[in-house]
Order: structure tokens, then C-alpha cells, then sequence
């Protein structure tokens, strides 16, 4: 007798692929479409009951929420969801990845070459930009949550502890995460953001790069106080193959403080990209989030409430201070109002404060002029470094890519056989510029067929942009193009 049941809702179950605490996975038949599908489900069973087994449902509706608003190469994606059992349990459908865990792929002490922690550490920093950029914090990135396909392809999956930035979903006092690869913020239940997901990031990276993890304990407790208040080690005082750019970038990721961390996950990838280009860091180095913060709350405080009469008399009695203030900003005049607010400042004990502000504030004319000058003058396009990754299925063969007729890239492939299959990719990066352009992909194997795709995108003014090529199946075959 199989240990499973033979169907859930609609879904025809075909084996047992994964089991949790709370609940298994299958791999099962969608025989309305014959599509192959991963079905979650969740058991809440009578040990789960009031404010607990909702809790429960809550979150794995979320999951099923928040991936479901992602559309991502580099994300599971999520198909349907559903009840079962009145209640009792719940299943998300979702695609099913053939390959292994990262966990299955590093176990614990394993490292792995450099190359292929840049690859990884791309693609899930790919992974995360997406999902932050559309308000979903994963909140527990770790090893058995990325699952990695034959061809290399990344997949981050498992959202069910996302957050949703419109969501009021969260509960204080929940252990959120997974104690190895959680960050100090989510510990001291203070306010999570995307960085908190860079934080467990950085823990893979350490991981994959030395075969040992940055922060150990015997107990949980003690677990606890090393991800809070402990320094961890260099990666290449533990492995002296690791070059000091890869220190860099997992030791920002690892900072105590989100604030000092990357402050995004593009920042992330373009110092990923100049370690893989060889060229120096972008921002690994950056001085305003590596030097300890300043962290200033100032008093409310409305002038227009306030008597001309008092503006008056606190200006006078504290002339002295203002005028110093002054001084530091060029002679800048100021009204009123903004005077009389420095000395209010300057009485409270705040007149550090008032000169750093007021320095804000200095607006000679030359850079004014230089600020006029270039508003008035019409903006080049930006220059984007567009990476092209394809994963096909093909002996032999040649890429071509063309932008609004004109070629940009050609170049020839080779796959490999694995399990009695062809696999390959390739990865390459193309300067362009920003805007509105025609894109189109041509492929043709040594066989002479021929399939081609074009795409019209209005390429964004940021850093990097990637056009993912897949050639899809094996007896008719298509060409997909996605941009992320």
C-alpha cells in the first residue's frame, strides 16, 4: 500500500517527495491540464487549536499570497490553492522543480568553488530583488528552500513566512525563520525589511564558500547571542582560498545592523558583478553605511503655532548662536521662522544637530547655477549592463541577439548529456542603453532548425537588467523570453 492518498481535491497523487513538521509534499498529476505539480499540504490536526491552528492558516495562505504575486525564473511558482478534510488540512499546488536542495547539494562542511557560490549567490540575489521590489520579505532563506535544477537554474521557494508590506498578518512573539540563518532584527522582534533576507544571504554564502557556519552554539540560547552580539570571523580566515572581495561582500551582508548591510539586493548584485568582471567594489566599501550611525530623534515643533512676539525675543537672547550657524553655512539668510527654530534647538542642547542640518541647507549660487544648468539641459540615457542567461537542451548551436535590428551578440553553445538528457547554458553581459527597444532571439542547433522570439521592452535607468532565454521542450520545442 502506497503512503499516500491517491487523490487531494482534484489532484492525482503519484509519491511522497518531502515531509515537514506540519505537513508533506507530493509530487502529483493536475489531469485538467496533465500538468506535473508540487502539492504542499498542511495538517491541523487536534493538537492545533484556537489562536495556534489559526495561526497556521493565516501563514500558509500567505505563502500561497505571496508567492503567488511573483513571477520570477528564479522563484517556485504557485498555482492554485486549497482545502481539504472541511478544514482540517490545506494544499498549495505549485510547480515542481526537478533537482536537489541546496542543503542536498552543500551538505554541512562542504564547500564549493567559487564560481559556483558567484552564480548561486546571483540568482538568489536576483530572486530577492524581484520579490522586494513588490513588497514580499521571504524571512527564512536558507539551504532547504532553494531548490537547484540540473541545469544550475536557482529556484527560491517555501514563502510561508513572507510578509507582505500591506500586511497586518505578523504577530509579535512568533520564532519566525531558521535559527542558523535568521537575522538579529527578527530575534529582537524590531522592524524586518528585505536586508533581514540579505542576512541569511550572507549566512549561505559563508557556508558554501568555507564549509563551516559564521555563527555557532551549543544551545539555542547561546546561537542567539552569537547572531546578536559576536563579530564573525573573516570567510578566508577559515578558507585561505577566498579573496578579499568575497570578505567584503559576506561581511556586509553579515552586519549587525540592517542599516549597514547592502541597502538593496541590485546594490548586492552589482558588486557581485564587479567581483565577477574583476573590477573593484561598488559598494562593499560605501562609507555611509559602514561608519557607525548617528541616530538623532529631534522634538516636534511647529513655528506657525508659536507668537511672533517669543520668535522674536528667543532670536535675540541667543543671536550669538545663530550667527555661528550661520557662518558655517556660507552667510545663508534665513527666515524667521527657521531662525527661530535653530535657537529653540540651540537652547535644548541640539546645536550639533542645528549646524549639521544648516549645512544642509547651504545652497551656494554657483551649484545652484551648475544644478540649473543641468536640469535645462536634456538627459543622455543611461547605460545598462544587460545580462543574457539561456538554458536549453541542445547538442550544438549559435545565439543571436539583435536590439531594434541591429545585432549586439553572437555566439555559439555546446550542451552536455546528463541522465540521458541534453542540457546547457550560457551567460553573458551586453552594455545598452536605456528605453523603449526591440529585442529579438534567434537560435538555431547544428541541425539547422531554427526557433526565434522578440520582445519589446522599455528598459529601466537602474544599474543591470537580464533577459532570460529557455528553450522549452524536447520534441516541440519553443523559445521563452522573461526579463527580470
Amino acid at each position: 500500500m502506497p503512503d499516500h492518498p491517491k487523490n487531494i481535491d482534484r489532484y492525482e497523487v503519484q509519491e511522497v517527495v518531502g515531509r515537514g513538521a506540519m505537513g508533506v509534499v507530493y509530487r502529483a498529476l493536475d489531469p485538467v491540464i496533465g500538468r506535473i505539480v508540487a502539492l504542499k499540504t498542511i495538517h491541523l490536526n487536534d493538537a492545533l487549536s484556537g489562536p495556534l491552528r489559526e495561526d497556521s492558516q493565516i501563514r500558509f495562505a500567505r505563502e500561497a499570497r505571496a508567492a503567488g504575486l511573483l513571477s520570477h525564473p528564479n522563484i517556485v511558482t504557485v498555482y492554485d490553492i486549497g482545502e481539504i478534510d472541511e478544514g482540517a488540512s490545506s494544499y498549495i499546488a505549485m510547480e515542481f522543480v526537478e533537482g536537489r536542495t541546496l542543503r542536498q547539494v552543500a551538505p554541512h562542511g562542504q564547500r564549493l568553488p567559487q564560481e559556483m557560490v558567484l552564480d548561486m549567490a546571483m540568482q538568489i540575489a536576483r530572486a530577492l530583488d524581484y520579490a522586494h521590489r513588490r513588497g514580499v520579505v521571504h524571512r527564512d532563506v536558507k539551504p532547504a528552500n532553494i531548490l537547484v535544477r540540473e541545469d544550475g537554474l536557482l529556484k527560491l521557494a517555501d514563502f510561508g513566512v513572507a510578509r507582505i508590506d500591506s500586511s497586518d498578518l505578523t504577530r509579535t512573539g512568533q520564532s519566525i525563520g531558521s535559527p542558523s540563518y535568521i537575522a538579529p532584527e527578527m530575534l529582537l522582534e524590531q522592524p524586518v525589511d528585505g536586508r533581514a533576507d540579505l542576512f541569511s544571504l550572507g549566512v549561505i554564502l559563508y557556508e558554501l564558500l568555507t564549509g563551516e557556519k559564521p555563527f555557532r552554539g551549543e544551545t539555542i540560547a547561546a546561537l542567539y547571542h552569537q547572531v546578536i552580539a559576536v563579530a564573525p570571523r573573516a570567510p578566508s580566515e577559515r578558507n585561505g582560498e577566498v579573496p578579499r572581495e568575497w570578505d567584503e561582500i559576506v561581511l556586509k551582508l553579515l552586519e549587525k545592523s540592517p542599516q549597514r548591510r547592502y541597502a538593496s539586493a541590485s546594490k548586492l548584485i552589482e558588486d557581485l558583478r564587479c567581483l565577477e568582471v574583476g573590477r573593484p567594489l561598488t559598494h562593499a566599501q560605501d562609507l555611509d553605511a559602514t561608519r557607525p550611525e548617528l541616530v538623532l530623534e529631534l522634538p516636534t515643533l511647529d513655528t506657525e503655532d508659536v507668537p511672533e512676539a517669543l520668535l522674536e525675543r528667543v532670536i535675540l537672547e541667543h543671536e550669538e548662536d545663530v550667527s555661528a550657524v550661520s557662518q558655517t553655512t556660507g552667510g545663508t539668510s534665513f527666515p524667521l521662522q527657521m531662525k527661530a527654530l535653530m535657537a529653540l534647538l540651540t537652547i535644548a542642547g541640539f546645536a550639533l544637530v542645528v549646524i549639521i542640518g544648516a549645512s544642509f541647507l547651504r545652497e551656494p549660487s554657483a551649484t545652484r547655477n551648475a544644478l540649473e544648468n543641468e536640469a535645462a539641459a536634456p538627459a543622455a540615457p543611461a547605460e545598462v549592463d544587460m545580462t543574457l542567461r539561456f538554458a536549453h537542451n541542445l547538442k550544438d548551436g549559435r545565439l543571436s541577439l539583435t536590439m531594434d535590428g541591429k545585432p549586439l551578440l553572437s555566439e555559439s553553445f555546446h550542451g552536455e548529456r546528463s541522465r540521458m538528457r541534453m542540457q546547457g547554458a550560457l551567460s553573458r553581459h551586453v552594455p545598452i542603453l536605456a528605453g523603449k527597444h526591440m529585442f529579438r532571439v534567434v537560435v538555431q542547433d547544428d541541425g539547422g532548425r531554427v526557433w526565434n522570439a522578440s520582445s519589446l521592452r522599455d528598459v529601466p535607468d537602474v544599474p543591470d537588467t537580464t533577459l532570460f532565454v529557455e528553450l522549452k521542450g524536447f520534441v516541440k520545442k519553443s523559445l521563452d523570453l522573461t526579463w527580470y
